[in-house]
């Protein structure tokens, strides 16, 4: 909107009238300008550059006059003379000026034109309205790693007009508007709300940009900050060994001198578990004994999300059960327990289709059947598993029972293991047994607690390892990428722990 302001003097002022200052050295310079105050009133400043008010110089002396300073408002800068530098009037002439007032933001303004060489004054004053945007304060509570806060950056309108918010933006992930408002009235306080989930410790900031009417700063940007903070470290580590999942199973006999050995089992079955979750083996384990298809108490068997503790305890009850019928077939017993693990007895579940089978014979004397022809059906009992194996631990040195050859043949034929059953201890033993073969699909790590993501580092060998992934619904490390660890390597992931964010 344009707005023409037209000025007029008291007097018309002509060549013929004296009515003009005369210098006492007599020289004659009569520069008169009219109006002595120019007052642009009050006016939005989206108006204000179409405010033009019209100022007029008059020579009334009789010589031509070199007129300056009539372009230099002395005050704001929000007033502006359209006119050059230097001016050159004869007598009896006049010229008439423009001059704008162009304010930036909500103000009041004053200025002086002060006109040689008569040292005439005209005095300038405008008011502009406008909106005005600050930030009254910043509120983003600490947030722990893993979890989420909303917090409130304040904004104000110092201006004379309503102020308008056209957008609220930040910049990263780490924060997000919530909710802006939409208008605040001139004096009137308002929020944004902010959400914030750090990803890492310390001060964590970004820039909040605000897209407004405020002619001065259409777009604003706050910065912001909040502090995040680490709970609990957690390390976990286990050697990449990429292995099947693999359903363990011992079978163990009790009877006769067997007794005077089991004691072998009570040192060596906590390293053998051990082992396995340091190997980070997809295991099923249980444990038969001489007497029963099916262990003495529940549960019937571990897998790799229960505790040491709880696997050793299954492993013990087998090793320490009664001898019965089956004492002497343990291969029989194996298969029979495990046609009866799908109907809901006490293994049931315990037998993956997927995964291979490795049956381990602990026994002081031979089967008594053989177990590789029609009466065992070694293959057949044992449904066909992805891969089968038998391994045994038998009196190999004949000192502490009788040589069990049919064992030894079976472990052979499945690529097993045989140790001396009649050695001091059975701590070698077990460990050998966990040395399963390289298998065929990928590697995963179970975390034993819930990480922050962005938190988890992954060390092979004690060098940081980037091809891994993380699968978030079974909380586990997975090794799937063309690029993996050298086999046996000790991988160590370090991770937050996530915390409650009740």
């Amino acid at each position: 909107m344009t707005v023409l302001l037209a000025l007029l003097g008291c007097s018309t002022f002509g060549p013929w009238q004296d009515t003009g200052p005369v210098d006492e050295g007599g020289d004659g310079v009569r520069i008169v300008a009219s109006p002595a105050m120019l007052d642009f009133g009050t006016l939005p400043v989206e108006d204000a550059p179409g405010a033009v008010a019209t100022l007029t110089l008059y020579n009334l002396g009789d010589t031509v006059e070199t007129i300056t300073g009539h372009d230099e408002p002395i005050g704001s800068d929000a007033f502006h003379v359209d006119a050059p530098a230097v001016l050159e009037l004869g007598p009896g002439e006049s010229i008439e000026l423009d001059v704008t007032y162009a304010p930036s933001t909500d103000q009041t303004d004053a200025a002086e034109l002060l006109i040689a060489p008569s040292k005439e004054t005209v005095r300038l004053s405008a008011v502009a309205t406008a909106p005005a945007l600050t930030v009254a304060a910043s509120n983003i509570p600490a947030v722990v790693l893993g979890c989420s806060g909303t917090g409130g950056v304040t904004l104000a309108n110092e201006g004379s007009d309503p102020l308008d918010i056209f957008d609220a933006r930040v910049e990263g992930d780490e924060y997000a508007v919530v909710a802006f408002p939409a208008r605040i009235e001139p004096g009137q306080t308002a929020a944004v709300t902010l959400s914030f989930a750090p990803g890492g410790g310390g001060n964590r900031g970004t820039i909040l940009v605000l897209s407004s009417n405020d002619p001065l700063r259409p777009e604003m940007g706050v910065a912001v900050s909040a502090l995040g903070y680490e709970g609990a470290g957690v390390t976990e580590s286990f050697r990449y060994t990429p292995s099947n999942p693999t359903d363990l199973l011992l079978v163990v006999a009790t009877g006769g001198s067997m007794a005077t050995q089991l004691d072998k089992a009570i040192d060596a079955l906590p390293l053998f578990t051990d082992a396995l979750r340091d190997a980070n083996i997809d295991y099923h384990v249980a444990a038969l004994s001489g007497g029963s298809t099916c262990p003495s108490s529940s549960p019937g068997w571990a897998d790799r999300a229960d505790t040491s503790l709880q696997t050793e305890g299954v492993l013990e009850r087998g090793f320490l059960g009664e001898s019965g019928s089956w004492d002497v077939d343990l291969l029989g017993l194996a298969s029979e327990a495990l046609r009866n693990a799908d109907t809901g007895g006490c293994l049931d579940g315990f037998r993956r289709p997927e995964a291979d089978l490795h049956v381990i014979v602990v026994s002081d004397a031979p089967s008594g059947v053989d177990v590789t022809g029609p009466e065992g059906q070694l293959d057949a009992s044992m449904e066909a598993p992805a891969e089968l194996r038998v391994s045994g631990l038998l009196p190999t040195t004949g000192t502490c029972g009788s040589p069990a050859p049919d064992y030894a043949a079976v472990a052979e034929r499945h690529n097993g293991i045989v140790s001396d059953l009649c050695a001091p201890s059975w701590t070698d033993a077990f460990l050998d047994f966990t040395a399963l073969p390289e298998g065929r699909g990928a590697v995963r790590f179970p975390l034993a607690e819930a990480p922050v993501p962005s938190t988890i580092e992954v060390l092979a060998e004690g060098v940081s390892f980037h091809a891994w992934s993380w699968d978030a619904d079974t909380n586990a490390i997975l090794f799937d990428g063309k690029q993996v660890p050298a086999l046996g390597a000790e991988i160590t992931v370090g991770y937050v722990l996530a915390v409650s964010c009740d």
